[in-house]
């Protein structure tokens, strides 16, 4: 049995808050020939639930069951519609009544009713099924039917090339259907100058549609936006199937009422952004809801973007953004799907609620991982790697950009401790034990430095990150989870670590830091270490240091192993809770060099390590408050200042 060293006085928490495409050209000879080739080889904040009712005619059930089916959300989806109609989803067509629609260079030839060709245009002017196929240099389809029209294009091995404008555009309609056909390898190309009407400013994408329009079959679409955007709709944009490769020199899919996608592959080049939606007049719209498909984004703005709300409940997603991966105005949910992603600013980001309630993300490199007012992580499973905060709770501005201002004032809670004062017991290998100069003693009197924490201090209450739920591994150059108001956590899963000799902290609030379940392992530096305030769950606080590769495992009186995480870089503080701690009972803290059964995270709950020299880890449900402690430049760090969001390199000023 272990023998646990008797050293138990504690230093206070410190507190510290830190200042914080070029156009292409057409090549449309280029493109038909490749047509061609590729044709002749058929190449394959915070309420709950969603209202989500069909919209237009019975839905198909199982897509329209995943739009209906995601957890009860922290965000206000009242009133948004995420279903699908049956005829988004029926890829079919009456191939007897439909009109016939050749396209040449010489001529367009036109069989069947609804439909004229003119010098290259084509003109739709009622509701039916139109196939087009084959291939025009300069030419263009335009749709103007009757408002309560619906319009059927079929793309069927179709190469639609227009020099000073859309490839398709559609004026009017109830709304259009562009079915890609099965097997069929299609194209549109716009020009890289429009000729508009003076003071114009649309149409402005290669496919454009003023009403609502649905995008669906099993066939494949190249599109080249060269004037502004590949796909814009002024209505809703729904996406049920087909395979894109997309490039545009500002957006790539753009839906201002909306952007539903229930399926497809996409690849997507854009100078904008990704997928955008930007209806800033009705709360119900402007939303991006994701539920099936594979993506692979590179986007000089945002991967997605939504004004109200962005809806993640599936799909497989490669993302490289120069701003924000995911971005909304309004909030986000991640329901389900799997994130791959590199973002020159922040991976998710809401400027009211975030949360997370499945799925699985692995965050490369961001500036700031998960950022929001309110972020609230349920489920998934969730690797963030940033250069500045991985979990932000901060209140944005009326501008929209993240403000350093506090909203409100309020007491601190409670002032963490740190065990450090007395030598714990003989150090294991590549452990040292040691404490900060200035430590004050166990009775909680003034530090050298002769500044008691307590007092006043500043935050938002309206800020928060709560937990309850999954499998978080966060690493970051800043403060590791960051609240401008409080921390909750009540279940799941936290490995967090912060930078070695920086002054910002790993665990970072202004109000309060609670623990009411779940496993919190945080790795931190010596100089910048703030505790826990409270909770129904122990907690405890030691002075630790140990190197980057080592496995910092928390273990009972018999070596058992609570649980674990790899150290990334060095640390001196470690901050841990987990479940089944006893209030006033003494752990053990071991630095092994690796452990049977971890994870590639280093992460174990269970399994057996010596701990003849195990560091004591002293655990409570309340951290001891008056006790002093000394910040990076050697004064007591002040109490409650306010977190900051600084911008990243993509911010928008």
């Amino acid at each position: 049995m272990m023998h646990f060293g008797a050293g138990r006085s504690e230093y206070d928490a410190l507190r510290h808050r830190a200042a914080h495409v070029a156009s292409r050209g057409l090549f449309c000879l280029a493109v038909i020939v490749m047509f061609f080739l590729s044709a002749a080889v058929l190449l394959a904040g915070c309420t709950s639930g969603a209202d989500s009712t069909p919209s237009e005619d019975s839905s198909d059930g199982s897509v329209a069951e995943q739009a209906t089916t995601s957890s009860e959300s922290e965000a206000d989806e009242s009133g948004m519609d995420f279903s699908y109609s049956s005829r988004d989803l029926d890829v079919s067509y009456d191939a007897e009544n439909a009109t016939y629609i050749r396209l040449s260079d010489d001529s367009v030839e036109v069989q069947g009713l609804g439909a004229t060709a003119v010098d290259g245009t084509v003109s739709v002017s009622a509701a039916g099924t139109y196939v087009v196929s084959g291939s025009i240099a300069d030419g263009r389809i335009v749709v103007e039917a009757g408002d309560e029209d619906k319009v059927q294009i079929v793309l069927s091995n179709a190469s639609v090339c227009s020099q000073d404008g859309p490839a398709i555009s559609i004026l009017s309609a109830d709304k259009c259907f562009v079915t890609l056909e099965q097997d069929s390898t299609n194209a549109l190309v716009d020009g890289s100058a429009y000729t508009l009407e003076e003071g114009a400013d649309e149409p402005n994408a290669a496919l454009y549609s003023k009403a609502d329009l649905t995008l669906n079959g099993t066939g494949s679409l190249s599109i080249e936006g060269n004037w502004q955007h590949a796909v814009c709709s002024k209505d809703d944009l729904v996406i049920t199937g087909g395979t894109y490769d997309v490039s545009a020199v500002e957006d790539a899919f753009r839906g201002k009422d909306c952007v539903k996608i229930a399926d497809g592959s996409f690849t997507v080049e854009a100078g904008g952004d990704g997928f955008v939606s930007t209806n800033d007049e009705d709360e119900t719209r402007g939303f991006v809801s994701i539920d099936g498909g594979t993506f692979d984004i590179s986007a000089q703005d945002d991967g997605i973007q939504a004004y109200t709300h962005a809806r993640l409940a599936g799909g497989e997603f490669s993302m490289d953004s120069g701003d924000d991966a995911v971005h909304s105005d309004g909030s986000v949910s991640v329901a389900g799907g799997t994130y791959d992603i590199v973002a020159a600013d922040d991976a998710f980001h809401a400027e009211t609620t975030l949360e997370v309630i499945d799925g699985t993300a692995r965050v490369v490199s961001c500036y700031e991982g998960l950022e929001a007012q309110c972020v609230y992580l349920r489920g998934g499973t969730v690797h963030v790697t940033a250069d500045d905060d991985a979990v932000n709770a901060a209140s944005s501005s009326a501008d929209g950009s993240f403000s350093e201002a506090v909203a409100s004032s309020s007491d601190p809670v409670g002032e963490g401790s740190l065990s450090a004062a007395d030598p714990f017991s003989a150090p294991a290998a590549g452990v040292s034990a040691g404490a900060p100069a200035g430590e004050a003693d166990v009775r909680g009197a003034t530090p050298e430095s002769g500044m008691a924490e307590g007092g006043v201090g500043m935050g938002d209450s309206s800020c928060v990150i709560e937990i309850s739920g999954g499998y978080y591994v966060l690493t970051s150059g800043g403060d590791t989870l960051d609240s401008n108001g409080s921390i909750a956590i009540a279940g799941g899963t936290v490995l967090a670590q912060g930078a070695p000799n920086t002054d910002d902290y790993v665990l970072d609030y202004d109000i309060e830091a609670t623990i009411d379940g779940g496993t919190l392992i945080a790795l931190g530096g010596r100089e910048m270490a703030q505790n826990l305030t409270s909770g129904s769950q122990a907690f405890g606080m030691a002075s630790v240091s140990g190197s980057a590769g080592k496995t910092v495992a928390i273990v009972d009186g018999e070596g058992s192993v609570l649980g674990s995480f790899t150290a990334v870089y060095d640390f001196d503080t470690v901050v841990a809770s987990v479940s089944g701690m006893q209030d006033g009972e003494v752990y053990g803290i071991v630095a092994a060099d690796s452990l049977e059964g971890a994870n590639e995270d280093g992460y174990a709950s269970s399994g057996t390590l010596s701990a003849v020299d195990a560091m004591e880890l002293v655990v409570s449900t309340s951290a001891q408050s008056g006790l002093g402690g000394l910040g990076a430049d050697g004064q007591a760090a002040g109490p409650g200042m306010a977190g900051d969001v600084r911008q990243g390199p993509g911010a928008q000023p």
